[in-house]
């Protein structure tokens, strides 16, 4: 795995995740090269068996999360960043969500882990490779579904 710039990878997410929230998902996976693995929520997905199959390249992604979109009045944002030196970045995100048709509420802490490839020798930067998402903690109002231990 190639070392990847926290600091421009940082700045990336979080246009990202603006777009995102603001339901702009062109731009929001806009830099999405084809080969690209997503592994989203498996407990948020479980039509797609996302622990062995990976969502791959654009059009698979922006399929995936105009469902997300349309099912779900969707924010999110990021809590922190981190660069752990094994080659990969951690972002642990809250997400809020209300079902269009349900309105049912929730709440989840999540976390992404995102592999990189190595850069060219022209010196561009580190390339992404593949995420793979975890979660932290559910939660509905009032209910705790499910806690995880968030300790390294």
């Amino acid at each position: 795995m190639a070392k990847a710039d926290l600091e421009r990878f940082r700045a990336a997410q979080l246009r990202n995740l603006e777009a995102m929230n603001r339901r702009d998902l062109d731009t929001a996976f806009s830099w999405v090269p084809e080969g690209f693995e997503w592994y989203p929520l498996p407990e948020l997905v479980p039509h797609i068996d996302v622990v062995t199959a990976a969502l791959k390249g654009p059009e698979e992604i922006r399929e995936f999360f105009d469902r997300i979109v349309a099912e779900w009045d969707w924010h999110a944002s990021a809590r922190e960043f981190r660069d752990p030196g094994d080659g990969t970045l951690v972002v642990r995100l809250e997400g809020h969500g209300v079902g269009r048709t349900t309105e049912l509420e929730m709440q989840i802490h999540f976390r992404q882990i995102w592999e990189f490839e190595a850069s060219d020798e022209d010196g561009s930067p580190a390339r992404p490779v593949r995420v793979r998402e975890t979660v932290e903690g559910t939660r509905l109002p009032g209910i705790a579904l499910r806690d995880v231990d968030t300790d390294d």
